[in-house]
């Protein structure tokens, strides 16, 4: 059983999520009616009883998502967080990356994508509502040149430990396509491409898609 937390201080938003999750098999779920009543509650459970998995919403009083997100993965930086959220405002999404988010969803998304995002995430995949992915993406690749300003700009050779089959899927990922678009595009199972995508974690000492992503183009290996 995979153990989910929903941290929304939204009563019906909340109860609704809940409902529609406990709907799919494999999901314990776990309700937070704010960031503080949940970091508290993580710091009195057992490890073996921890969340695996937090949908975390943004706005909140007192303390908002992204703030307890940070808080979250600086104490328990193996638990993933997806961030469930109304805006997908440059800043917000820069903001959430920044706290150590594994994913962004829009709230309009359905209960089926939020659960391949929670399985997603747990397979090692950064999950984002297709047009926050796009905006991740452009982020980075702004924030990669703003500060690149002045400094040399040639490329770095991509690491000769990768395989062709690993590069031409890092190439997908940091263009911000998911496992099953990357399967479909190279007529392989989206098993076989997360085992790839595990192997190029592993090789470029990674964690996630947005870390991958980043080094790939911090270093400018698909540069066009």
């Amino acid at each position: 059983m995979v153990k989910i937390a929903i941290v929304d201080d939204n009563l019906t938003l909340r109860k609704n999520l809940e409902l529609r999750l406990q709907s799919y098999p494999g999901l314990t779920v776990q309700t937070f009616a704010s960031g503080l009543k949940f970091l508290e509650e993580i710091q009195k459970t057992t490890p073996v009883d921890l969340p695996e998995v937090v949908l975390m919403d943004i706005q909140m009083q007192a303390l908002d998502g992204i703030a307890t997100t940070y808080h979250v993965k600086a104490q328990f930086p193996r638990m993933e967080v997806i961030m469930l959220s109304v805006s997908d405002d440059d800043d917000t999404i820069f903001r959430a990356i920044q706290a150590g988010a594994s994913g962004y969803l829009l709230k309009e998304e359905p209960a089926a994508v939020i659960v391949q995002a929670i399985r997603g995430t747990l397979a090692g995949e950064a999950y984002m509502s297709p047009v926050v992915a796009k905006k991740a993406l452009t982020l980075l690749r702004t924030h990669t040149t703003k500060a690149s300003l002045g400094k040399p700009t040639l490329p770095e050779p991509i690491p000769g430990n990768l395989s062709k089959r690993e590069i031409e899927i890092l190439e997908l990922l940091t263009a911000g396509n998911s496992s099953h678009n990357i399967s479909e595009k190279l007529f392989i199972s989206t098993y076989t491409v997360q085992t790839h995508i595990k192997n190029i974690y592993q090789k470029l000492h990674v964690n996630n898609k947005m870390a991958a992503a980043k080094m790939a183009v911090d270093r400018k290996w698909f540069s066009r």
